[in-house]
């Protein structure tokens, strides 16, 4: 027994035991004498001041100097009907000059406000409250010490320091302790269990043996059912292959005579294509260069159309302020008066009578594309009808037909060409044709004075 009363005696203490046996400072009120300004209403707030007289709560700062900087811990202002949801405002001028501030909200009819800094003077400043009766500042207590005081908490602080880098020091060995002990134990788990699945792994394989030994045996019984039906299969196939070769030999026998007949067809749609012989599509080509030229033609028709009708509105306003003028003074000079607008008007009707021509001779051209468009699709229509109607019942072969429509082609378009081209001109045809091409002529002939009996009427 007296050996382990010794122990308990020998025992050092842990950093823990230490920290509790400290006994740290008081900070207790500010002494009231080190308060400058003790006649204010303000200063005499404070608790230790002798004065218990509350004042009426303002939204103003209430300011506290001092004679000395003195650390200020926090300061507890008492307080009547402010409400919990509203904030007191702090403001403190430390001792290296610069202004604290911070804010804090009432409980219980105090207010709670943290400095903890050297200051020269600290101030406060109730909020703002509406509908919450009569509010009061009841008295104020202020926590710190002075300057000279602080080597007491400087060493406290330092003990704590010390105390606390020992228990980092003596939490980390036992840390350490602690995860040695951790991954020796996590070692031990790992093995055990890596011998489980060892363990495991083993029966699993076994099992699997088995299994695979029975699915062996399952396969070779069906490989052997499914040899006997192959070998029969195979005799059966190979009367079937015997007969698909006698096929595909007729088959390769027929699509040669197809091909043969796909060349004959492709060279009678050749020959078909070639002989085709429709009005010549330089035509399309006309018609629409000719819409092209017609819009052009009506935009260049519509500037000198627009000139003329805007010196028509100049003229008739001018005429209009003339009348006016000989309205207005009865004696103004008529025959002055007009020769000095002779020259405007003899400009107006220049421009006029210059605009006018050149706006005909636009729509003299619109007029004469139109016809032409409208001419050659006569010339298409009639070349066609005559050469389907010229054909019927004449031995005639494809290059006669065909001949045969160049040239009557030739003629109508010479026949609409004629103030165009000379007219010595004559297409040739070969000599041994004229006696065919005598009835398609008489036909062609009939066919232009119809075209002209037609046209008639345009020129007009």
């Amino acid at each position: 027994m007296a050996s382990k009363a010794q122990d308990n005696v020998s025992k050092p203490q842990t950093s823990n035991e230490k920290i509790q046996e400290l006994d740290p400072p008081e900070i207790s009120q500010i002494p009231f004498s080190i308060v400058d300004k003790t006649s204010n209403k303000t200063t005499k707030l404070l608790a230790n001041s002798g004065n218990n007289k509350s004042i009426e709560g303002q939204n103003r700062w209430h300011r506290y100097d001092f004679k000395e900087p003195i650390f200020i811990y926090r300061i507890v202002v008492l307080h009547t009907n402010y409400p919990d949801y509203k904030e007191f405002e702090i403001r403190a001028l430390t001792e290296s000059g610069e202004t604290y501030t911070s804010s804090s909200k009432p409980a219980s009819g105090r207010v709670f406000l943290a400095v903890n800094e050297f200051c020269k003077s600290v101030e406060f400043k109730p909020p703002k409250a509406y509908f919450s009766g009569v509010k009061r500042i009841d008295s104020v207590e202020i926590y710190g010490f002075r300057k000279s005081q602080s080597g007491k908490f400087i060493q406290f602080a330092r003990d704590i320091d010390d105390y606390k880098i020992k228990a980092l020091e003596e939490i980390a060995a036992k840390e350490n302790k602690a995860n040695e002990t951790i991954l020796m134990a996590d070692a031990a788990e790992s093995r055990r269990t890596e011998a489980n699945k060892e363990v495991n792994n083993l029966k699993t394989s076994a099992d699997r043996q088995k299994l695979n030994l029975k699915r062996l045996e399952s396969s070779r019984d069906e490989l052997n059912t499914k040899l006997e039906v192959l070998n029969q299969s195979f005799s059966v196939n190979s009367r079937e292959l015997s007969n698909i070769k006698s096929e595909l030999d007729r088959l390769s026998s027929s699509r040669e005579n197809l091909i043969t007949d796909v060349k004959n067809k492709t060279a009678e749609l050749k020959a078909l294509k070639d002989n085709l012989d429709l009005f010549p599509s330089e035509l399309s080509d006309f018609v629409r260069q000719g819409a092209r030229n017609t819009r052009t033609l009506f935009w260049l028709a519509a500037a000198p159309i627009a000139i003329i009708v805007l010196m028509f509105l100049l003229l008739i306003s001018g005429a209009v302020d003339l009348s006016t003028k000989i309205t207005a003074d009865q004696k103004i000079n008529l025959e002055a008066l007009i020769i000095s607008r002779m020259p405007y008007v003899t400009v107006a009707i220049t421009i006029i009578t210059a605009c006018y021509k050149l706006a005909r001779s636009f729509i003299v051209e619109l007029i004469n594309i139109n016809r032409q468009r409208l001419n050659l699709t006569k010339i298409s229509i009639i070349a066609k009808d005559v050469s389907n109607s010229s054909q019927y019942d004449l031995d005639l072969n494809h290059e006669e037909i065909y001949n045969f429509r160049v040239r009557l082609k030739m003629d109508l378009l010479k026949d609409h060409l004629k103030n165009y081209i000379s007219p010595d001109f004559e297409p040739l045809v070969p000599n041994d044709m004229a006696p065919k091409f005598a009835p398609l002529g008489l036909l062609a002939q009939k066919a232009l004075a119809r075209s002209a009996d037609e046209a008639v009427p345009q020129k007009t």
